[in-house]
């Protein structure tokens, strides 16, 4: 099939809700749940879209997307940003769902994106392991901030217990993400590759984030992709 004649749909992105369009016809809405997702790839399927084109929503797709590629349709996560430009460029000032999933299928038709790969299993293991690290070590920082305002020994006690926790539950992500690490040579390796352009020594435990990103020419992006690695690998 030629890039021409490739069928694009878009799908506006919420918390609650999805709605896909093509660039021309009526939009439809489906609930941003497991029964939604498998409504929407019914619906893909009876117009034969060959790629549907999306933005990342703060996680919100994510779900959706590996439903769609149960079943091989091909899906390109555009650049946040992107798809807004073209609609500045082509005019297009209101901002609707319907009007967006309509202007995310006209990018697809006119831009051609190519298919966003499918991470690997392990590398999406590493980045939800690493993301709930995170969000316990945020949690640490409030937690200290507390302590050091706090008159009351009750409530002291309160926070120490809950600091002790958090500090075996972040040493426990970060035993589970050097196993997963260990467990496979790709990431092994790209870890590897970031400390010997680091020039080794202690590892960066100001950078708690890792290897969300994927491989690449070792450039600007590329070092501070390895860079996220350098608090855990």
């Amino acid at each position: 099939m030629s890039q021409q004649s490739k069928v694009v749909a878009g799908v506006d992105v919420g918390k609650a809700t999805l709605v896909a369009a093509r660039s021309a016809g009526p939009a439809k809405e489906f609930a941003n749940t497991a029964a939604g997702h498998a409504q929407l790839r019914a619906w893909l399927a009876r117009r034969q879209v060959d790629l549907v084109v999306c933005e990342p929503s703060g996680g919100y797709e994510q779900a959706m997307v590996r439903c769609l590629r149960q079943t091989q349709q091909a899906v390109s996560l555009v650049t946040p940003g992107r798809a807004r430009a073209y609609a500045r460029a082509l005019g297009q000032a209101a901002k609707t769902d319907p009007l967006d999933a309509r202007l995310l299928a006209r990018y697809g038709e006119k831009l051609e994106p190519e298919p966003t790969p499918e991470p690997e299993p392990d590398r999406e293991q590493i980045k939800e392991l690493l993301a709930r690290r995170q969000q316990l070590v945020e949690e640490r920082v409030r937690e200290r901030n507390r302590l050091e305002r706090e008159k009351d020994p009750r409530i002291e006690d309160s926070l120490f217990r809950h600091l002790d926790w958090l500090d075996r539950e972040i040493e426990q992500l970060e035993r589970q993400y050097k196993e997963l690490l260990e467990s496979s040579q790709a990431l092994a390796q790209q870890a590897k590759l970031y400390r010997s352009v680091r020039g080794g020594g202690a590892p960066d435990r100001r950078r708690p984030d890792c290897l969300a990103a994927g491989t690449g020419a070792v450039g600007r992006q590329s070092l501070d992709r390895f860079g996220r690695l350098g608090s855990l690998a």
